[in-house]
């Protein structure tokens, strides 16, 4: 993935030396021209002044506006509450990109190119490309960073099942004592993080009562370990749609101000539970250019879905939906009952410009194979847009695994008393150690961004299943 995530992680990765990243991208197209606004928190000006992508000190506040306050507005257009207690900076997502991208050797940068499979060996990884005329690319790491529609997500889900379905009962404890990468994964997913170590020393103790009923018990613990693991990476093959969509218009600054010219610097919202949620804030305008009344507005609009969408939508992919004639009747109808007339006319005024996009989620509780694959951003986790950290969280997960990895570079080689021969290879089981690190840490940050989307969607649509709602 040649996005945010996908740059990020080539930057750390270079920064650290000793790697050779190379970058591929699906889309063939000018990545920069596309994403919206995006708020730029204190994490990720940290990280990216880290990288060396935003000079020191330099908060985007020259790329940015400054939102200090949130207006809560009626359908005449005047405020009914507002809050003041957040100061952030609203950015835009291809001012980051840009940044990243700049740090990018073009060389080492490839657009139209699009993963078939992968195969892990003690050796590194082998990637095949749908493009036959392209050949296999061999590396120590393969790093997915290919957003929600993730292709090495499926991948790294269809590799896992393959390994686990065979376990049983009466084989788990065997196929673990021969297998690290099995004991890894098994520490990867559990809570405690001990039970495979205390099983395999139990199934050294002998052969009494005692020991053989503890090592059943264990052997249960970890079927159910196994089938719970199994089901919740199926179900994280596909984002889940949370049942209601979002319109995203950009609209120029001095249209919206000529409806209104009290907005200026403000961040609004038009809200109404289980109907509509609609916020619209000023972002960076085109060339960078940050002057009011040059700006543009960055507008969002989550509305349920109409009938002929939810036949539409199947398996909740990122892909825009088709927008016609019905669509957008019922779209303006539900508008105009908690908008002023002249925004509604300016939100739909053309509409060849606007996109609308299922609202999805899905949280994988295992983003590696523990050997040599690992997923960051999107494609670890998917969560609802309101908590507004998506790119922060790519960044984030991009430094934590170049961490890992650095600390586990001098990682000793296990003896060969605890391992089979063909696995003692200092850099494999220092890679493995590393990708297991960086799950365990990212893991439950990941599930908290998905919890806290789940929560706000549900005071917004009613939807007690989507958290603790307050």
């Amino acid at each position: 993935g040649g996005s945010i995530g996908g740059l990020a992680t080539a930057a750390v990765l270079n920064s650290q030396g000793g790697w050779d990243v190379k970058v591929y991208e699906k889309s063939s197209g000018d990545l920069s021209k596309r994403g919206a606004g995006i708020f730029t928190t204190s994490p990720m000006l940290a990280c990216l002044q880290k990288l060396g992508i935003l000079p020191e000190g330099d908060d985007m506040g020259r790329v940015g506006v400054p939102l200090n306050e949130r207006w809560l507005i009626d359908k005449e257009g005047e405020k009914l509450y507002t809050y003041a207690g957040i100061s952030q900076i609203s950015g835009s997502w291809s001012t980051v990109y840009s940044h990243c991208r700049a740090c990018m050797n073009p060389e080492n940068y490839h657009q139209g190119v699009e993963v078939e499979s992968y195969t892990v060996s003690e050796e590194g990884v082998e990637v095949t490309f749908k493009d036959n005329t392209r050949r296999p690319e061999r590396c120590d790491v393969l790093i997915g960073a290919d957003g929600s529609s993730s292709k090495i997500r499926s991948l790294l889900i269809d590799e896992i099942t393959r390994k686990f379905d065979p376990l049983t009962i009466e084989n788990v404890l065997g196929r673990m004592e021969a297998d690290r990468n099995l004991q890894d994964i098994f520490q990867a997913v559990d809570s405690i993080g001990t039970g495979v170590k205390n099983a395999r020393g139990e199934e050294s103790d002998g052969a009494s009562s005692t020991t053989r009923t503890r090592e059943n018990s264990r052997n249960r613990n970890f079927i159910e370990l196994k089938e719970q693991l199994l089901k919740s990476l199926e179900s994280s093959r596909r984002p889940s749609f949370a049942n209601y969509v979002a319109y995203r218009f950009v609209l120029p600054e001095k249209s919206v101000a000529a409806i209104n010219p009290h907005w200026f610097h403000k961040f609004c919202f038009w809200a109404s539970r289980d109907e509509i949620f609609v916020l619209c804030y000023p972002m960076v305008g085109y060339e960078q250019n940050t002057q009011t009344g040059d700006r543009l507005w960055n507008t969002v609009c989550y509305v349920k879905p109409t009938k002929e969408q939810q036949r539409t939508i199947q398996d909740a992919s990122s892909a825009a939906l088709a927008v016609d004639n019905a669509t957008l009747q019922s779209l303006r109808t539900t508008l105009e009952k908690f908008l002023p007339t002249e925004l509604v006319e300016l939100f739909l005024g053309d509409f060849s410009q606007k996109m609308c996009h299922p609202v999805s989620e899905f949280h994988m509780p295992l983003v590696t194979n523990c050997s040599r694959v690992v997923l960051i951003g999107d494609a670890a986790t998917t969560h609802r847009p309101h908590p507004a950290v998506g790119t922060t969280k790519a960044i984030e997960d991009a430094i934590a695994l170049g961490r890992c990895l650095k600390e586990r570079e001098t990682l000793p080689c296990p003896t060969a008393a605890t391992l089979q021969p063909d696995m003692v290879r200092t850099d494999t089981i220092s890679i493995a150690a590393g990708l297991l690190e960086y799950n365990n840490e990212r893991v439950p940050k990941q599930r908290l961004a998905y919890d806290h989307g789940r929560t706000v969607g549900g005071c917004l649509f009613g939807d007690r299943s989507g958290g603790n709602v307050k």
